[in-house]
């Protein structure tokens, strides 16, 4: 997707922003015009924007090859309570216990083992390299090569909370030939992404998933 979007700016020279909405507050830059589009998983039903469905956030959890957790499929609920846990925070909506898996945990009267909130995903990656910290995150932001880790399904507590990435495109922008450009080439930049998550290690983990979800 950098790739593409690379091409896109060295062929228009106006200046365009492409960013995860919510770094302080969701969706303001995109009402302010300070951005002119946004991806998220956040939903949103105001009028003011334009939304493009790009597809599904499915998560996993991810760690290293030796984790004691690491020959079990699936990883449940108390050993998020026993092993460190840290979470990709890109846009910082993961704190004060608004993340999915806090949430969840919450319900079920457990406390998450956190260890930290962590904005980048090759330091995320990294750090769960050395000791038995585990990370949960999107299919769409693992690392291209998985030779060190082992992926492992997420319990159905936490996949059957389904969300989607939308493509947000403010009103008065929406309709243009330069945004129909943009938002096709969005578009197709994650549809290349789903199509990595035909690698045997995605595609078992995500199948276990689903059949969690049936059962």
């Amino acid at each position: 997707m950098r790739y593409s979007w690379r091409n896109y700016n060295d062929s228009c020279p106006a200046r365009h922003y492409l960013l995860n909405i919510g770094i302080d507050k969701p969706f303001t830059e995109l009402e302010q015009g300070q951005i002119h589009f946004g991806v998220h998983v956040i939903p949103t039903i105001t009028a003011q924007f334009h939304k493009v469905p790009l597809g599904p956030c499915q998560r996993v959890f991810i760690m290293r090859k030796r984790h004691p957790l690491a020959q079990q499929k699936v990883v449940h609920l108390h050993d998020l309570t026993q092993y460190p846990v840290a979470l990709h925070d890109f846009s910082r909506l993961n704190g004060s216990g608004n993340s999915l898996i806090e949430r969840v945990l919450k319900q079920h009267n457990l406390q998450l083992n956190l260890r930290a909130r962590v904005a980048d995903c090759q330091a995320l990656y990294a750090s769960l390299l050395s000791g038995n910290t585990i990370a949960y995150t999107s299919t769409l932001a693992l690392p291209d090569d998985l030779s060190d880790y082992v992926l492992l399904a997420a319990p159905k507590p936490l996949t059957q909370v389904q969300t989607q990435y939308c493509l947000y495109i403010a009103s008065q922008r929406y309709g243009s030939q330069e945004t129909s450009y943009i938002s096709d080439l969005i578009y197709t930049c994650f549809q290349q992404l789903y199509d990595q998550q035909t690698r045997p290690e995605i595609a078992q983990v995500l199948t276990t998933q689903n059949n969690l979800l049936k059962a």
